[in-house]
């Protein structure tokens, strides 16, 4: 398949800003956004209740890494996590009209990440690939493997995995996204989020990246048009206070939910 097209940063400050220009880093979908943004969605909001009709289930895989050289994830952050990915779901069905349904399980990793296993996208600043470094053989791909996960299981793999800046390393990106054409498995989606913000942010992490992963499938799905979640300045006439009111309306206004290829859902 193709490599998918251009990427942009979105620059998240008190609203929406203009995409910045950014290195070009091979089809990888990039986002700088680490500052709190206003839901749309109620923090406890109440169980959506099922759609009068068909709706797309879409498996999706979120990997936990809880261990880094210098870094942590405890139990009880891994829990909020959890409620911020549940969220995060409850978003995509609400918006998208009861839809659109994120079918997540979970695999949680105890090996601990080492520094010469990320990618130095720049000068001092890293970010979890899923394939291995050079010199290395431990990646997510390979732990995909270890744990039985399979071509076909998953549409999306997402990834969140501890960090925390030290001298010389630091976070290279928010989160970052290759679409099904390159991911660590046949097509199959990918996108890594380092769990070094504010853990209130990681249901909007979620939601954004996880939006390229789907852009992605309707691309390969022929709907090219499915709008890019880094480019709301693609729609002029239409105002959005911020990133999650974008976001929503991209859910809403979407009407070929049945036309995603059977690779990356079922209705």
């Amino acid at each position: 398949m193709k490599l998918r097209l251009a990427i942009a940063v979105l620059a998240v400050l008190a609203g929406l800003a203009a995409a910045a220009d950014v290195p070009q880093y091979n089809g990888l979908y990039v986002s700088a956004a680490n500052r709190r943004l206003r839901k749309t969605t109620p923090a406890n909001p109440k169980p959506a209740r099922a759609s009068a009709g068909n709706y797309l289930r879409v498996p999706v895989l979120v990997m936990i890494y809880r261990n880094y050289t210098y870094d942590t994830v405890t139990d009880q952050e891994i829990a909020k996590l959890m409620d911020e990915v549940k969220q995060a779901r409850e978003f995509y069905w609400r918006n998208s009209l009861c839809k659109c349904d994120l079918d997540i399980d979970y695999l949680i990793i105890d090996r601990t990440l080492s520094l010469n296993q990320f990618w130095e996208l720049s000068d001092g600043a890293y970010w979890l690939q899923w394939w291995a470094q050079d010199g290395t053989t431990d990646s997510v791909q390979h732990d995909l493997s270890v744990h039985g996960v399979h071509q076909g299981d998953y549409a999306g793999v997402f990834v969140f995995y501890a960090w925390a800046d030290t001298t010389g390393a630091v976070a290279a990106l928010g989160g970052g996204t290759y679409g099904v054409d390159f991911g660590p498995l046949p097509n199959t989606a990918y996108s890594a989020v380092p769990l070094c913000w504010d853990p209130e942010t990681n249901d909007w992490y979620f939601i954004h990246e996880f939006h390229h992963e789907l852009d992605s499938m309707f691309n390969f799905s022929d709907h090219p048009e499915y709008p890019n979640a880094d480019a709301p300045g693609d729609y002029p006439t239409v105002d959005f206070n911020d990133g999650y009111e974008f976001n929503a309306w991209m859910l809403r206004t979407c009407n070929y939910w049945p036309d995603m290829d059977s690779l990356w859902g079922q209705m």
